[in-house]
């Protein structure tokens, strides 16, 4: 397990990201790491250096001018923080391939921040993205009725 002193340099460190990607500041969102890299690991895609860190960012406040991720508990591993986060925004830009919407979304994620000794390399990001496109009415509300079997169907 990490030093308490180089857990308390990571908890600072993912602790001043979460306060930058909330204040929309995009150059100290990119001062975290030693190397700008986000895994969106819902959508399989990685964000990999300055400008496409910058893209994902630009592109998230845009879609949701108002998104903010409500970091919960840390916790150490020995190369990595997991937190927990709420993140929520209202749907008033172009985002995830749908036209604003106007609707609010809420939705949790696990992020596992890795590091190199006290260098932040990468963000992984894990969330169930179901629950935002249900929220922005793509998909059907949980327990709501099914795809209709077609005839004939046992």
């Amino acid at each position: 397990m990490a030093s308490a002193d180089l857990r308390a340099a990571r908890e600072a460190i993912v602790m001043e990201h979460f306060r930058a990607e909330n204040a929309h500041d995009l150059d100290g969102v990119i001062a975290t790491f030693e190397h700008p890299r986000y895994r969106m690991m819902h959508l399989g895609r990685t964000h990999d250096g300055e400008e496409e860190v910058r893209q994902l960012m630009t592109g998230l406040i845009n879609g949701l001018p108002d998104i903010h991720a409500e970091p919960g508990e840390l916790r150490h591993l020995d190369d990595a923080v997991v937190v927990e986060c709420v993140t929520t925004g209202t749907h008033d830009g172009f985002f995830a391939g749908l036209e604003p919407t106007g609707k609010k979304i809420e939705a949790r994620s696990a992020c596992i921040f890795e590091f190199d000794g006290d260098k932040l390399q990468c963000e992984k990001v894990y969330l169930d993205f179901a629950t935002i496109l249900r929220q922005l009415g793509v998909l059907p509300p949980l327990g709501g009725p099914v795809a209709a079997q077609p005839s004939g169907a046992d």
